[in-house]
């Protein structure tokens, strides 16, 4: 609020000094239908920007925040590859930041913060983006497994806007490289089958399901 008063002070401020200037002008005072027709000018700016100021400032609200603003969510993931079995087992840490207003290159936004219990374990774990598992990589292929980010598990299923968030659940991800990147995300219930035809028998997944969370 600070800032927008600051902004519609100044444009304020300048529209006036403008207009004051042309005011004390020789041409002003040899033409006074000159005078007005800057006048109305002026006016019709300072008007059209305090509009726009005003409803950037309602458009970029930060969005409500969580009543609830931390959980665990433990996961398993037991699996076969020639005959040898792997478990992927640790615990989601999802955690709040905070709510976070727009500008003019972002858009207002929720910020989560997710980790794993016990990420140094795990020779096979990529940390980007996301927290990714590799689990057969052969040719063109590589399968991963991707155990879900906070905003899933603490129930924040939309933008600010309103829009469904697409994706943060956990899932399995085939990437097949073919001139163009080619990817297949799977859930537990469609795992089993696609797993099954790149030579991975999935023989458990349990995850913990997401909370039904309360934004004010």
């Amino acid at each position: 609020m600070i800032g927008l008063i600051i902004v519609l002070n100044i444009v304020i401020g300048l529209g006036f000094l403008l207009w004051f200037g042309l005011k004390r002008s020789t041409i002003a005072q040899r033409s006074k239908r000159f005078f007005r027709i800057i006048t109305s000018l002026i006016i019709i700016v300072v008007t059209f920007v305090t509009i726009l100021a005003v409803a950037y400032y309602f458009e970029n609200q930060a969005p409500s925040e969580p009543e609830i603003t931390y959980g665990e969510f433990p996961f398993r993931l037991e699996y076969e590859i020639d005959g040898e079995r792997f478990v992927i087992e640790d615990i989601v840490i999802a955690e709040f930041e905070g709510s976070f207003r727009g500008n003019v290159t972002t858009r207002p936004s929720r910020r989560w913060s997710t980790t794993l219990s016990h990420s140094e374990r795990w020779e096979n774990l990529s940390v980007g983006t996301r927290h990714t598992f590799l689990l057969k990589e052969f040719g063109d292929v590589r399968i991963t497994f991707q155990p879900g980010e906070a905003r899933y598990f603490l129930g924040d299923l939309t933008i600010a806007d309103g829009v469904p968030v697409v994706g943060g659940d956990p899932r399995v991800v085939i990437r097949i490289r073919n001139h163009t990147p080619l990817y297949t995300r799977v859930r537990v219930e469609d795992a089993h089958a696609l797993l099954a035809e790149h030579g991975i028998i999935l023989i458990s997944w349990e995850y913990t399901p997401p909370i039904e969370n309360v934004f004010r």
